[in-house]
């Protein structure tokens, strides 16, 4: 992904050299070597031609078993799955890609409210969110969403990759300012170089860094809009910000902080509000989060919350993830429902699971005992 990041956005690719210090690799796309980043800025009058070049690497690569995306499961994912790779080879063994992080997929009682959903609504929204296309169980998840966050209003996005890309992309302009953590995930990303060409990442974690670059804008530029983004927990490294630092920062220098919560939020801390929580972060007046329902919440959809009405009906018309996209479709909003209730209800599951990590971390899982609420 990083690489990625690094390579996929010419326009700004001086800038991301400069500002991150990445090492020298040297990429060989011909026969089994390389990486799939290294085709990405292919040129070439021929648009469509220009693709064959990836695509004779990437034969190779299923020839030989090598190319480890996109595998389709052929049972449901849990512990034990089977699947087929793009190669058509079949197996089995254990999923360690799975993002249904407290294994609420398959929850009878989630199966019984989405079986319910789709006798009463079908399944399509039929429509964007401003076209009719809003079930009242979008409206309701959208609602409990903020208040169980401790914020006073939420919107819902098809996904949660659209709510990074969109709330960024729906917000800042291009004479506004994002001070980025530089490994921040792809959809905050791709949000940031729709925005603006005033992106200054910062180094991971690292809250001077983010100090030095908005005091930098701010004697520039007094009265520039700041956007700083950062994640609650950064899901590859599983390391996390000191949030009431760096909220503090944005404070002083009039920023607008925005925080992805998509991997901390019902994982961490006692009543699952992630970092927030953890943070004890009471604060919420500069802050705008953003998640995606699909590590806890088991379904496909995003979320924006924040204290400020004027900030959610904003986006509603000037996103056009949100605007011009078909709404989250009803069988997906009860779903999160109906799992927001059971994660209340059932708080021994995130304990169990944490516990479980804890075991395996340090060399003591016990393979013979049950975990009850695990996969």
């Amino acid at each position: 992904d990083r690489w990625y990041q690094r390579r996929v956005h010419g326009d700004h690719q001086n800038q991301m050299d400069n500002q991150i210090k990445l090492p020298n690799v040297v990429f060989t796309p011909e026969g089994l070597g390389g990486n799939w980043s290294a085709f990405r800025n292919t040129k070439g009058k021929d648009i469509m031609g220009r693709t064959q070049v990836f695509y004779n690497w990437l034969l190779k690569q299923i020839e030989q078993g090598t190319w480890l995306n996109y595998k389709s499961t052929t049972t449901k994912p849990g512990t034990i799955t089977s699947g087929v790779d793009e190669g058509g080879n079949k197996f089995t063994g254990i999923n360690f890609s799975s993002q249904d992080y407290l294994s609420l997929g398959s929850h009878p009682e989630v199966m019984k409210g989405a079986i319910k959903a789709i006798e009463e609504y079908g399944v399509h929204s039929a429509g964007s969110p401003a076209a009719f296309g809003r079930s009242k169980f979008t409206v309701q998840l959208a609602q409990e969403m903020a208040s169980f966050l401790g914020f006073n209003h939420g919107v819902l996005f098809s996904t949660g990759w659209l709510a990074g890309y969109g709330v960024i992309a729906g917000l800042v302009r291009h004479y506004d300012y994002l001070v980025v953590d530089r490994l921040v995930h792809n959809c905050l990303l791709e949000g940031c170089f729709m925005a603006t060409r005033n992106i200054h990442f910062f180094e991971h974690l690292n809250n001077e860094s983010a100090a030095e670059k908005i005091r930098a804008i701010r004697k520039k530029n007094p009265e520039a809009g700041i956007m700083v983004v950062t994640e609650g927990l950064y899901s590859m490294d599983s390391d996390s910000p000191n949030l009431h630092e760096l909220q503090k920062i944005t404070k002083e220098l009039d920023c607008t902080l925005l925080i992805d919560i998509a991997h901390d939020f019902g994982c961490l801390g006692a009543e699952g509000r992630g970092q927030l929580e953890l943070q004890n972060i009471q604060d919420r007046s500069n802050v705008v989060i953003i998640g995606a329902g699909s590590k806890v919440l088991s379904t496909n959809l995003g979320y924006v919350c924040c204290d400020s009405p004027a900030v959610i009906e904003y986006l509603k018309v000037f996103t056009g993830a949100l605007m011009f996209t078909n709404s989250v479709v009803p069988v997906s909003s009860a779903t999160g429902l109906e799992l927001s209730l059971i994660h209340i209800s059932e708080p021994t599951r995130q304990a169990e699971i944490s516990y479980a990590v804890f075991c395996l971390k340090k060399k003591k899982y016990n393979q013979t005992k049950t975990y009850s609420n695990c996969h």
